[in-house]
């Protein structure tokens, strides 16, 4: 892996500096701790993206299965800090996000047939009806994944339509 020293540099238009506390988010986003940029790994390579002007059109995802409490609180704080549109949960973790979140301008998203869509229909649609209910501002289905590859599209369609 290619050390954080390496990837400081001054710019006219950005000054670049590694994060001083991370975390991770699903492997993938790592934001420094001042809440100046987010840094976005993708094996080995690091990509420096000025966040005021993209926050407002990233949802930030905390899924990992084993996330602690802890993680899960740093996580939220971080994405409030720098303003994402979003964070998207677990269905469990929506009370938390919703406390961190509120009176904020970023919104709380679930995931709803995570992972791979193959609840039933009537299902999905007693879940978002549940999560409404607790307050989430945007949902994310997941289609039936073996359906769409197999082609059975009016089967896809019939189900997101609920």
């Amino acid at each position: 892996m290619i050390p954080d020293h390496f990837f400081r540099f001054i710019s006219p238009f950005l000054l670049c500096v590694p994060p001083v506390s991370a975390f991770s988010m699903s492997g993938i986003w790592r934001f420094n701790s001042a809440g100046f940029g987010l840094i976005l790994e993708i094996w080995t390579v690091k990509l420096w993206f000025f966040m005021p002007s993209l926050s407002r059109y990233l949802d930030a995802a905390i899924l990992k299965p084993e996330t602690t409490d802890a993680e899960l609180a740093e996580a939220l704080e971080a994405c409030v800090r720098l303003g994402v549109f979003s964070v998207c949960v677990r269905p469990c973790d929506i009370p938390q996000a919703i406390e961190v979140c509120k009176g904020t301008d970023t919104a709380v998203c679930v995931v709803l047939g995570f992972p791979h869509g193959d609840q039933l229909s009537a299902s999905k649609a007693d879940e978002a009806i549940r999560y409404i209910g607790l307050g989430v501002g945007e949902i994310d289905m997941v289609a039936n994944y073996g359906w769409a590859k197999s082609g059975r599209w009016e089967d896809v369609l019939a189900d997101i339509s609920g």
